[in-house]
């Protein structure tokens, strides 16, 4: 009994620590190693591994490993302003993938502005973690694909990785059906 309260006490002790080391930040935070306070948020490991994600679209737009080059393309043609689509990164398509259907290509995703960070942490492995949300909105609603959702993207880097991941929700009561895609352009 005594060893289970033992490790209980410890257990709750690791929680309180992790989670005063997920705490939420403003800002340039030099202990997590990002600045997010503009328009593009830069995550630097202490490896020296880079990745840089634009607010608009929740878009990676670069991603250097630790004493590596650039992995990913950019365009030299890339635009970064409100509903352009930025060419090279990594874009979400969402929720159609190609031209294929009513709306424009790869969909409204990677054009949209209202992606909000949700959370940012270092974790104790040392992973920088960005997390975006992004739900159904009046533009979105009116659109040829006008579904509640809500979709959540994830950004983690480590000494030598870039993890994207996107989670989509129906929100709604009928069903839906999408495509997507992150659409990851390589530096050749």
């Amino acid at each position: 009994l005594l060893r289970a309260a033992a490790c209980m006490a410890a257990a709750a002790v690791a929680l309180q620590r992790d989670v005063a080391h997920r705490r939420r930040v403003e800002g340039w935070n030099s202990i997590l190693g990002m600045d997010i306070s503009g328009d593009t948020l830069d995550l630097r490991h202490p490896t020296g591994a880079r990745c840089s994600v634009k607010k608009h679209g929740a878009h990676v737009c670069s991603w250097n490993p630790a004493g590596e080059n650039e992995v990913l393309f950019m365009s030299e043609w890339a635009k970064f302003g409100d509903g352009d689509a930025i060419r090279g990164g990594i874009p979400i398509c969402f929720p159609q993938f190609g031209p294929r259907g009513e709306l424009p290509q790869h969909g409204f995703m990677r054009k949209s502005n209202d992606w909000q960070l949700s959370s940012q942490f270092t974790s104790k492995a040392g992973d920088m973690v960005l997390t975006f949300r992004h739900t159904d909105t009046e533009a979105t609603r009116a659109s040829a694909w006008s579904h509640p959702f809500e979709a959540e993207y994830e950004v983690r880097l480590t000494k030598d990785t870039l993890t994207t991941k996107l989670k989509v929700k129906n929100t709604g009561k009928e069903d839906a059906s999408f495509t997507c895609a992150l659409h990851t352009y390589f530096g050749v």
